[in-house]
């Protein structure tokens, strides 16, 4: 996936992040690895370089694998900086709880059927409905792999920019 083509294609900035084999979460034992206010904060410095104030209806969080997990999480905890959510192949972070964080926001969650996630997300997909949480949710033909993420990223752009774009 060319994140660099995309987002000339449609005119929008991707910022892309990674923990490596860490939790988009804070971590009080490890201060030094506080992800969840490192994403925080590179929205403000994205803004102060850019000379630029987004409100959060025009910002969308999505991620791969453990960065969809992550998005997933951190919507959840801070529902006044994102319009909207996507997850390819993500799974649940056991300290997500807030899941009425996601009412009136746009979710869309993208996991192939021989996913390692795909309990974890149906099980996901069970509590928002039980929560009558508004969401997308689409189990397609794939693995954990870029074959699947390249074929399915581009859709959670289009649900995603559609969403902000109306903001």
């Amino acid at each position: 996936m060319d994140l660099a083509q995309e987002a000339h294609d449609r005119d929008i900035m991707f910022v892309s992040l990674t923990t490596g084999v860490n939790t988009y979460t804070n971590d009080a034992t490890h201060p030094d690895e506080n992800y969840e206010d490192y994403v925080l904060e590179v929205i403000s410095k994205v803004e102060n370089e850019y000379d630029s104030d987004i409100d959060y209806q025009s910002r969308a969080i999505c991620g791969i694998s453990n960065g969809g997990s992550g998005a997933l999480f951190i919507r959840s905890e801070h529902p006044d900086s994102f319009m909207a959510t996507g997850s390819l192949s993500g799974s649940v972070y056991s300290g997500m709880t807030s899941y009425g964080n996601f009412v009136d926001r746009g979710v869309r969650i993208d996991i192939g059927t021989t996913d390692g996630q795909l309990n974890q997300c149906r099980w996901l997909h069970d509590k928002l409905i039980l929560e009558d949480i508004d969401h997308e949710y689409y189990e397609h033909p794939g693995e954990h792999d870029w074959d699947f993420w390249s074929v399915y990223g581009p859709e959670q752009f289009d649900f995603l920019e559609a969403l902000i774009g109306a903001g």
